[in-house]
């Protein structure tokens, strides 16, 4: 076809006549066809626009309809253009009337209508995989169904190339994908590059609407604490639970320490070891550390305050977090310790709780569980 052929303000109009008829008959029909279905105006437009592309087997049948003369060279070059024009459109008009953010969070909306407990598990190590997926079956409530992404977030300046991934093909997945198929969870591969992990894992939680975050840690090569960098940003700032996950051993669970201190996050740390702990055979142990008699009586009475099934043991120590060292060491399997959001901004919180979770997780033979609710 020849742009060259379409000469003349005649010509150009009949162009833009075409050009509406055509929008007219697939865009308009296709929409009011879907809105008299039951869709609302948005989602029909949606479809209408869809529907108004034009592909190769057009062009095959204008190409025929010119050989055999049923239609001229200008004509010809007229649909062409139509053709084209109404499919180029199709993509910034989809975007306008019906942006792919919209279509992501209506699809989540009409997941989370199934009433199930999502949770998102970012792997970096392939061998933490397995373990996050059993604690976070742990964590999540018996009476709900359980949905699982898996997401490998890897860092753009690590890739040597910049091809693109299909979801899943990413080898740090496998291992808990493995682990999900002999469990029989479904789990649903996420795996893209990432300029700025943390941001993007509070992201693909609010865009999944997830209830927990369970994250994993390893030792960095720069000395670093168990709550900083990703993991710290991601405490602070994401709006789903977090927990994050040093496994030494992992389920079943039998011994349960949590390390108490009258704190919101320690309540938090005792909700989340019962729910764990709510099988038999299974012992959590509250560990409240007091100076004086006045303390150990208040706390013995604080003891009603606790879930059923827990236990709490107060102990004399004027160091808490030496107290909960040493209680540690007595065969637990678990330890579950809580973090407030404003860990690391906040005065109060950064001394006892920073120094607590780095003693716990650098002396204890038992797995860490550290939760922000």
């Amino acid at each position: 076809a020849s742009i060259g052929l379409i000469q003349g303000a005649e010509m150009w109009s009949y162009f833009g006549l075409v050009l509406l008829v055509a929008c007219a008959g697939k865009f308009g029909g296709s929409a009011l066809a879907a809105r008299a279905t039951g869709l609302g105006w948005q989602e029909a437009g949606a479809v209408g626009i869809l529907m108004n592309t034009r592909g190769l087997m057009e062009l095959v049948i204008l190409g025929i309809g010119l050989d055999l003369g049923a239609i001229s060279p200008a004509l010809f070059a007229i649909l062409v253009m139509m053709a084209l024009a109404t499919t180029a459109m199709t993509t910034p008009i989809l975007e306008l009337i019906y942006p792919a953010r919209r279509f992501e969070e209506d699809r989540v909306a009409a997941e989370d209508a199934s009433g199930a407990y999502t949770v998102l598990i970012p792997i970096s190590l392939p061998s933490t995989g397995p373990g996050l997926l059993e604690a976070a079956l742990q964590l999540a409530p018996r009476d709900r169904p359980v949905r699982v992404y898996a997401a490998h977030l890897q860092h753009a300046s690590d890739l040597s190339h910049t091809r693109s991934r299909l979801p899943g093909d990413e080898g740090a997945l496998q291992p808990l994908l493995a682990r999900a198929a002999e469990r029989g969870v479904e789990v649903r591969p996420l795996s893209f590059m990432s300029h700025n992990i943390a941001r993007d894992i509070k992201d693909l939680a609010r865009i999944k609407r997830v209830d927990l975050v369970v994250m994993g840690w390893h030792k960095p090569i720069l000395r670093q604490g168990v709550l900083s960098g990703t993991v710290l940003s991601v405490m602070q700032e994401c709006t789903a639970e977090v927990a994050v996950f040093i496994e030494r051993n992992g389920p079943p669970w039998r011994k349960i320490l949590v390390p108490y201190r009258d704190m919101k996050p320690d309540r938090a740390a005792v909700e989340v070891a019962a729910s764990i702990g709510n099988e038999p055979g299974i012992d959590v142990t509250i560990l409240h550390v007091v100076a004086d008699a006045t303390a150990r009586s208040h706390a013995t009475i604080s003891d009603t305050t606790f879930p059923d099934g827990v236990r709490l043991k107060v102990v004399d120590g004027s160091d808490p977090v030496e107290a909960a060292v040493r209680e540690a060491r007595k065969g637990y399997d678990l330890i579950v310790v809580g973090v407030a959001r404003e860990w690391g901004t906040a005065p109060a919180f950064p001394s006892i709780f920073g120094q607590r979770h780095e003693a716990l997780a650098r002396s204890s033979t038992a797995s860490l569980l550290v939760v922000r609710p």
